[in-house]
């Protein structure tokens, strides 16, 4: 009999060491799940706004995705999300940059004279084109197969902008420099309405041109009935600039020859975002960063963390 509650102690002894920790594990399981929920919820209240955006043929920085912070944050239920979404047209595609544009990229963003720029502007092509033949300073298979451990050269389109890590000259302080200026989403128009001072000049922009160009973003056409410092027709930016603040014909060239090569643009498709979600007084996040494609309603990128 004795032994019989002896034994019997210690199998509840040995359930209750093996019980606990796998209840603590499901609940805290369990509060993942939740946050993770209430970071998905972010992410569907992004996509609704982008969704319900009234301008869609033109996009600023004063739209309500951008601007509007009771979209950002919000409680639900026994927690809350934040979540904040920035346009990738106002960024660098690395996918379908020029050589001149990628080339401005490193010597502006990464501080890289114009030989170091030159340089790895060549490498980049040579990732992402199809054909072997490398650029004048750019490296194909000859030169990674050389690698511990070797790989194979692309020739196809960047996925991730941490793709550049694999093209040869990149480092890590590169890398710093530009990834917040770089992207892989979009044709390759950069929204001059979204766009910062530092991916203009990266343009071909003078900074006079940058200056004229933010001024008019900041204080827009007054006595007009444009949209107040908004550009509402890529066609028309060069003379809607000039009627405003005034251009010289080097200016207007300027910018007229950007967007005959297919770099400049009023509107926005791709939209990054990142949602948090947390539970009230309980330690610990749960985060997606997303890529939405508001024009083909599709989710291009998600991760979980």
């Amino acid at each position: 009999m004795l032994w019989s509650l002896f034994f019997l102690s210690a199998l509840a002894v040995a359930i209750r060491i093996y019980v606990e920790p796998q209840l603590d594990l499901a609940g805290r399981l369990n509060r993942k799940a939740a946050m993770y929920y209430l970071a998905a919820a972010g992410v569907k209240r992004a996509v609704l706004e982008l969704e319900n955006d009234e301008t869609t043929d033109f996009d600023a920085l004063s739209d309500l995705w951008s601007d509007d912070k009771t979209i950002h944050e919000m409680a639900l239920g026994e927690g809350n999300f934040s979540v904040g979404i920035v346009d990738e047209e106002r960024k660098i595609n690395i996918n379908k940059a020029s050589k001149e544009i990628l080339k401005n990229l490193f010597e502006i963003a990464a501080e890289l004279d114009s030989d170091e720029a030159g340089a790895l502007a060549d490498t980049v092509i040579d990732w992402r084109d199809e054909d072997d033949d490398p650029g004048d300073e750019g490296a194909e298979d000859w030169y990674y197969s050389t690698l511990h451990p070797p790989y194979s050269c692309k020739n196809a389109d960047f996925e991730t902008i941490e793709e550049l890590f694999l093209v040869k000259g990149v480092t890590h302080e590169i890398f710093d420099c530009v990834r917040d200026l770089i992207t892989v989403y979009g044709d390759g128009a950069v929204n001059i309405n979204t766009a910062d001072e530092k991916v203009l000049r990266i343009l071909g922009m003078e900074e006079e041109l940058v200056e004229k160009i933010l001024q008019f973003r900041q204080e827009g056409a007054y006595g007009t009935e444009e949209y107040e410092g908004i550009f509402t027709s890529a066609e028309h930016i060069a003379s809607v600039l000039d009627s405003a603040i005034g251009l010289s014909a080097t200016e207007i060239n300027r910018i007229n020859r950007i967007f005959g090569m297919g770099f400049l643009t009023v509107v926005s498709d791709n939209f990054m975002g990142n949602s948090i979600g947390k539970l009230t007084e309980i330690d610990g996040i749960a985060s997606v960063t997303f890529v939405y494609n508001r024009k083909d309603k599709t989710m291009n990128y998600w991760r979980e963390r």
